[in-house]
């Protein structure tokens, strides 16, 4: 036997193999089973890693990590044929004697020994939903529970622990492809499963809790009949401080839909016995008249708004039942802290979105159920496949079915925090509420508003016969009458059965060549104009990837046929896609919002995503982008206010790690802002402007004491080095992006200068001799070896210069290698649990994601958190005081956020937008998360009527370039309003801008002064944005916020 603490292959067995790693003075055992088609041997070899070291390195972390006697590890390995070929008693018989052999050989006692079974054939046939019961612990024949209740079990009884994890295959490789390495993200499963058979414990369980309300402890479950009833209901849930809450409608649309009935279960801590209440809604049994609906949801409506203030409201899908309130009851503002368990399903496990091949819904709620010991009860009428037909059913079978929907989420929550709680991970709570709830409640906002979008012009841009469709024509029809494109048609015709003289002399020549046809291309780049492939397909066909796109780029062809497959992209994904869902989605069509589906689930930095469709992915630069950002158009009467952060992700890389070298660059860049919003006339402002800095520049200064602008070329070089130390570039990789940057402008301009036109773009013989050898060097293994020096170089002043910053990287890829963990500095988690596998690459990778996570998923968080304190900032200085500031939150990528507004609140947006981003952010993250930062973060806002036409303010209100008086003037004659309303909204630019500037020459500069009640009674009545809408009358305004 094996006792060397690596893994070594102990012994064939009749259908498989076993592979141990034991010590003498360890007396506890784990055995991972798994199946392969030929069973796998594992020998741990030094000088070249492999599968086995994976074992040795969760053999390591398990004896690191359980308390208690050291663990050997076994791993069982059978072929598939035998699970094939047995039943599936036989298999877990089978396995059970075979563990029981090995244990009794090493003299280790039964209740000292856990069986993983990491194998979907066996999790499959010998459990039912086995996979969806991941790391559960498996029950024996006679345990206590009902097996309807508990249906995870063994058909014997053992002595063993046995629990369902993830199969071996899905980690023991690593490749280059996203899907082929991907399984190493899910050892933390692994790692976890160890846990739960030597604890004997699944490491969160709802299963008593809900056995009691089966039992009927918690008493009857009441439906509302009656007001009295309804105030008694109410009454109940203020007293309480965690409700879980549940919606019923009558289909799946988040804008369309019919309320049906509301659920809530509610307790004042974890141990309390939970009130539950169902009120019906519009249902067919519903007991209200319209007369008492409407003081039902005017009571509800200031209960969510208003007196929910200090509560924790949980929710599955919160964003779902959001909407429904927010179309139901109008509610304006959101007052409790939100609690979604699949959100902290996401935050204790981010990994989840791999996995998919074990087809299980990760973050659905029966899945999360089973994954703490609960299945529901099978007699229920209703079943979740049912919910897009909820009407058809009675209210008692909805509250019996929907009263489950609101206790498993109120249990689960609490076991959430309890697991976050043993593992260590700070804040939890504080996050889930303070950060992934406001996130959540952004997202249904921003989902409930939509996008404006220019029907017509969508329409003339997605048809077959429009302008962009016949751009395409021509395109590709221009690359079919190239010389080589006559000359791969004339092959083909060639090849064909096409006869060029016909009964009537000689017949027209047909089209034969196809720019769609891959075979067609290949013969034009390959065959005859003798491009040489850079890659190539599966089929082994040469590949015209992005590469050989932009190093054949100045080929006439290449040229060409890259224009066209641009406008087929933009055309399909981001004209026809749009266009399809706003004419056929129920929540889009009936009044031409586009409404994509925002998410965080499959963005392990803590981004967020958008689908049906993709908004975050729409072209920003270049004509054709403009093409496709057109169609984004507010009505008549509005504009669109764009913000986003400035050098976000550096500026957030200085005030986490607290390096003096990044956060005095940035202090430059915010003093000379400073400066230029300050000055008071025109020599001091085109002074002020001439001192402008660019944080890149100011990098540069930082690195090499030179002084730079943002047109010189080194910039980029600074620029690359500051985002390769943030992302964990290595020298080479930085050295090939300089050298192609580099490579590319050369050629560029050589291009440039034999089509010019003007002299300052043409080149001496002697300057065009120059830069071909420079091209020549760049080609070279010594031009190659030159940048590879450059960027070392340049990592090593940065290093130098950033030591602040690259110690505390080098300290978290420590700490991550040691805990697979890491945080944010408001406590999101990061799992890597990469640093397990054998691979080097992959450990490469997992040092890149350490500071990666923690700095891009906080910058996406405070852009989030800024647009929900813009929205919790107007609830609280003017909706909940009764004047409606018409400004809807649409549109957020990444932390750039869009709003939607009436023109005459574009002054007051403005002043909000820069107080929420800015002082309101700084102040809630320290008062939540004690984040303190050490320089100010930065703005930029843009403005106009399409996206395609933006202009960008400069900070100043009046005075200078771009100021905000200047822009409202030229937009304004755009949006409908006459000379008075326009001069109207300057005069409220004018008022808003000297209170900002009494800010900022203040103490408190980044502070909103309008919070001060002598402040708000001297400003607020004098804006003219109020004057002409009735607190009590706003029909007009109401009119167009329904228009829009």
């Amino acid at each position: 036997m094996n006792f060397e603490g690596t893994m070594r292959h102990f012994r064939s067995l009749k259908e498989g193999e076993l592979s141990l790693i034991a010590n003498k003075s360890h007396n506890r055992l784990l055995v991972m089973v798994e199946t392969a088609e030929e069973a796998n041997i594992y020998d741990t070899d030094p000088d070249e890693p492999g599968p086995a070291d994976i074992f040795d390195n969760l053999h390591q972390k398990w004896n690191q990590t359980i308390e208690g006697s050291g663990i050997n590890l076994a791993v069982l390995s059978y072929d598939n044929r035998m699970v094939r070929e047995m039943e599936p008693d036989a298999v877990l018989r089978k396995i059970e004697k075979d563990v029981k052999r090995l244990a009794d050989l090493m003299e280790i006692d039964g209740k000292d020994v856990g069986v993983m079974i990491c194998s979907i054939e066996i999790s499959n046939l010998c459990f039912k939903n086995g996979l969806d019961f991941i790391n559960v612990l498996v029950a024996n024949k006679s345990d206590k529970r009902p097996r309807k209740a508990f249906p995870l079990r063994l058909p014997f009884d053992s002595e063993f622990a046995y629990t369902n994890s993830v199969p071996t295959w899905m980690y023991i490789k690593a490749g280059a492809s996203k899907d082929d390495g991907a399984g190493v993200n899910l050892l933390g499963f692994v790692v976890r499963a160890g846990y739960v058979l030597f604890h004997r414990q699944t490491e969160g369980s709802i299963y008593k809790r809900m056995r009691d309300y089966h039992r009927g402890k918690y008493g009857k479950l009441k439906i509302v009949q009656n007001l009295k009833q309804f105030d008694s209901m109410l009454a109940e849930l203020k007293s309480k401080k965690y409700v879980s809450i549940d919606t019923e409608t009558d289909n799946l649309n988040r804008i369309n839909n019919t309320m049906l009935a509301i659920q809530f279960a509610a307790v004042k801590n974890r141990k309390d016995i939970p009130v539950m209440w169902v009120l019906p809604g519009e249902h067919s049994e519903t007991p209200w008249v319209s007369k008492t609906l409407k003081i039902i949801k005017a009571k509800l409506r200031r209960f969510f708004e208003i007196e929910a203030k200090h509560q924790i409201h949980v929710y599955q899908n919160a964003k779902f039942d959001i909407h429904q309130f927010m179309s139901f009851l109008k509610i304006r503002w959101y007052s409790a802290r939100i609690y979604d368990v699949s959100a902290g399903s996401f935050t204790l496990e981010e990994n989840q979105k791999f996995m998919k091949p074990l087809k299980v819904s990760a973050y659905s709620l029966e899945h999360i159920e089973r994954t703490m010991e609960y299945e529901r009860p099978p007699e229920l009428v209703i079943k979740k496949s049912d919910r897009g037909k909820m009407a058809s059913f009675s209210m008692q079978e909805i509250a019996d079915y929907g009263v489950i929907d609101v206790l498993t989420p109120l249990f689960i929550m609490f076991e959430q925090i309890a697991i976050a709680k043993n593992r260590g991970y700070p804040k939890f709570l504080t996050f889930m509420t303070r950060q992934m709830g406001v996130m959540i409640y952004v997202m249904t906002e921003m989902e409930h508003n939509g996008i404006a979008v220019d029907i017509e012009y969508l329409k003339e841009i997605a048809s077959p016969i429009g302008p962009l469709a016949q751009r395409i024509r021509e395109t590709a029809n221009s690359l079919a009458l190239t010389k080589a494109g006559q000359l791969a048609n004339k092959m083909l015709l060639e090849k064909s059965s096409y006869q060029a003289r016909g009964l009537f002399g000689r017949a027209k020549e047909p089209q034969l060549w196809n720019i769609r046809d891959n075979k067609h291309l290949q013969l034009l780049f390959f065959d005859i104009l003798k491009l040489q492939p850079l890659a190539f397909k599966k089929d082994e066909s040469g590949s015209l990837n992005a590469k050989f796109k932009k190093v054949y780029r100045h080929t006439p062809e290449v040229k060409v046929f890259t224009s066209y497959e641009k406008l087929m992209k933009l055309k399909s994904a981001f004209a026809n896609a749009i266009y399809k869902y706003m004419i056929n989605h129920p929540d889009m069509r009936h009044d031409h919002r586009l409404r994509p589906i925002f998410g965080y689930l499959g963005v392990l930095t803590g981004r967020s995503s958008t689908t049906s469709p993709s908004t975050q992915q729409i072209p920003t630069h270049g004509p054709d982008a403009k093409i496709i950002k057109k169609q984004f158009k507010v009505i008549k009467y509005r504009v669109q206010l764009k913000s986003d952060y400035g050098a976000h992700e550096v500026r957030v890389s200085g005030n986490i790690t607290k390096d003096p070298a990044i956060c005095n660059a940035v202090d430059q860049v915010n003093a000379a802002f400073m400066k230029f919003r300050l000055a008071s006339t025109t020599e001091d402002i085109l002074k002020a402007v001439s001192e402008l800095v660019d944080l890149h520049c100011a990098n540069y200064f930082t690195f090499f004491e030179v002084k730079i602008d943002k047109k010189d070329p080194r910039r980029q070089d600074a620029k690359a080095a500051v985002f390769a130390v943030t992302y964990g570039s290595m020298a080479k990789s930085i050295g090939d992006k300089m050298l192609t940057e580099a490579l590319f402008a050369l050629e560029d301009k050589l291009v440039k200068a034999a089509n010019a036109t003007e002299d300052k773009d043409k080149l001496s013989e002697k300057e065009v001799k120059k830069i071909k050898k420079e091209i020549r060097f760049m080609r070279s293994e010594e031009g190659q070896q030159f940048y590879f020096q450059k960027a070392k170089d340049l990592l090593e002043v940065l290093y130098k210069k950033w030591s602040v910053l690259t110690k505390f990287i080098e300290k978290e890829q420590g700490k991550a290698a040691t805990n697979n963990v890491v945080f944010g500095p408001h406590g999101r988690p990061r799992h890597l649990w990469g640093y397990l596998h054998f691979d080097k690459f992959v450990h490469f990778a997992m040092n890149r994601r350490v500071f990666n996570s923690e700095g891009q998923g906080y910058a996406s968080d405070y852009g989030y958190t800024s647009i929900y304190l813009a929205k919790k900032l107007n609830w609280e200085l003017f909706e909940r005081r009764g004047y409606h500031v018409d400004i809807l939150k649409t549109n957020a990528v990444h932390d750039s956020s869009f709003n939607d507004l009436d023109f005459r609140f574009l002054p007051l947006a403005v002043y909000l937008q820069e107080a929420s981003m800015i002082g309101e952010t700084e102040r809630y993250y320290y008062e939540h998360f004690g984040i303190k930062p050490t320089t100010d973060y930065g703005f930029d806002m843009e403005i106009g009527i399409s996206e395609d036409d933006m202009i960008g303010w400069s900070g100043r209100y009046e005075g200078g370039k771009d100021n905000l008086v200047d822009i409202i003037r030229s937009i304004g004659p755009r949006t409908g309003y006459n000379d008075q309303v326009i001069e109207s909204v300057v005069k409220d630019a004018q008022l808003l801008g000297k209170l900002r500037l009494e800010e900022l020459r203040s103490k408190h500069p980044n502070r909103a002064t309008l919070r001060e009640q002598h402040i708000y009674d001297r400003i607020v009545p004098r804006l003219n944005c109020f004057k002409d809408i009735s607190v009590n009358d706003n029909k007009k305004n109401k009119i167009q916020r329904k228009a829009a």
